[in-house]
């Protein structure tokens, strides 16, 4: 936790906004976060289709893209341990003014496409240990071999998410049919990874997806992976 916390005061010395040495955790300032981050950081409900729901932290601003971007780009790096607390525990707060977090069973977070990408493995530990639910770390993406033959480069990178293999028997244990779970991602864009994942764990009680980011489909901004 002190080297975690170390790595970030040294990798982010100023505010992502104005420049300023008085970062917090939040990466910001205190007077750049209330004018540009707290506006912006209600937990808001997005309907992803008819049976399935979302809510996020952050919404992203089109205007604002450049210094969100600049966020998403350090919080996925391995120095910014204590941003991730701060927003986890904020959302957890925010969420359990929205949902019953009692009728919550699992919290299980989507894979990245790199097995280097462990920012929503790292989001969903510390709303587990905010929201006190355990963790089922069951879900992985990927694409096999003759897969990746016979597509071409931008096909490649839309991998698969299915059930670790080590979880396929005994998926039945869980109680997941019985079960109402928080599926956790970082942003939310289309909504695939999770329907995805949904369709991965097969039938549950309830599935719910909880983002940091809600960031529109038709942006331009490059994110990093």
């Amino acid at each position: 936790m002190q080297m975690q916390s170390l790595k970030q005061y040294l990798y982010n010395p100023i505010c992502l906004s104005c420049g300023s040495f008085f970062v917090n955790n939040h990466l910001f300032c205190n007077d750049c976060y209330q004018k540009k981050i707290a506006p912006i950081s209600e937990m808001k409900m997005k309907q992803l289709t008819e049976k399935f729901e979302s809510y996020f932290l952050l919404n992203w601003i089109p205007f604002e893209s450049d210094m969100l971007s600049e966020m998403v780009y350090r919080m996925k790096s391995d120095k910014c341990f204590g941003a991730w607390m701060y927003y986890a525990e904020k959302a957890a707060d925010e969420l359990a003014e929205n949902l019953n977090i009692e009728q919550i069973d699992y919290i299980i977070p989507i894979p990245g496409s790199k097995k280097t990408s462990v920012h929503s493995h790292i989001f969903a530990q510390l709303l587990g240990r905010a929201l006190r639910k355990p963790i089922l770390d069951i879900l992985v993406k990927t694409q096999t071999i003759g897969e990746q033959k016979r597509k071409n480069k931008t096909e490649r990178l839309n991998k698969t998410i299915r059930l670790h293999e080590q979880f396929t028997r005994n998926l039945n244990l869980l109680g997941l049919a019985r079960s109402h779970v928080l599926v956790v991602d970082d942003i939310l864009t289309t909504g695939s990874s999770f329907i995805q994942s949904v369709e991965a764990l097969g039938p549950v009680r309830k599935a719910t997806l909880l983002t940091l980011f809600h960031r529109t489909a038709n942006s331009n901004t490059v994110l990093v992976s």
